[in-house]
């Protein structure tokens, strides 16, 4: 659209038009998802030309904070890497490592777990970077855990019986409703049972009766 209105027009508007496109180059080149050392070159030179050429076009303007940024981006993209990978907001940098935060289904203790998590977190990203004995070890600590982390052991008798999430049930399922005049009498053994619960108990009315299951290798049946 610049180009249809200021490619003809008079000399000051095709300046203005000379240097809006050497910003957009150089926001092409910022906006690559791989870089090259070569890439980085041109977006500095690219980014100097088009703050020179503003305040030549615009006398006396200030140069405010915004431009400053954009003269650290070359730095920014040498260390860390294309701009895709960090330039969205924190919040929405951080929803995957929030997201995969264990709050070992505690639901309401959800944020002191995820401070608690995230302040571990940093502080292990400082340690790292401030001790290099440490660091010179950590490479064999990872590579040792991940051995046995990623042993595959689907299908056998150590993964059945140590899957927490395992839970068989032996025979059918039974489903039934309990009846109101059985509900308090289960409530009242319930809470007996588990006396540090704080929370009151509530007993599903829709319940399955199983005579026989199997937890983590245990077989638990009822009493004849």
């Amino acid at each position: 659209m610049l180009i249809r209105l200021w490619g003809s027009a008079e000399e000051r508007k095709r300046e203005l038009l000379r240097n809006f496109m050497v910003l957009v180059q150089a926001i092409e080149i910022a906006s690559l998802r791989q870089i090259t050392q070569t890439d980085i070159a041109e977006y500095e030179q690219l980014i100097g030309i088009y703050l020179h050429g503003l305040l030549d076009l615009f006398k006396g303007a200030s140069v405010h904070s915004t431009h400053h940024a954009l003269l650290h981006v070359g730095e920014f993209m040498e260390e860390m890497g294309p701009n895709h990978c960090r330039n969205a907001s924190a919040q929405e940098r951080y929803i995957l490592f929030m997201q995969e935060q264990n709050v070992n289904m505690k639901f309401g203790e959800l944020e002191s777990t995820q401070m608690h998590s995230c302040n571990e977190t940093a502080n292990l990203y400082g340690l790292m970077d401030s001790d290099k004995d440490l660091r010179a070890t950590v490479p064999n600590q990872v590579k040792s855990l991940c051995a046995i982390t990623s042993k595959d052991d689907r299908g056998t008798k150590k993964a059945n019986l140590i899957d927490c999430n395992n839970t068989a049930a032996l025979g059918a399922a039974e489903l039934r409703f309990i009846p109101n005049s059985e509900m308090a009498e289960i409530e009242l053994i319930v809470q007996n049972r588990f006396k540090g619960i704080k929370e009151l108990v509530r007993i599903d009315i829709q319940s399955y009766f199983l005579k026989q299951m199997a937890i983590r290798g245990v077989t638990y049946t009822i009493r004849s």
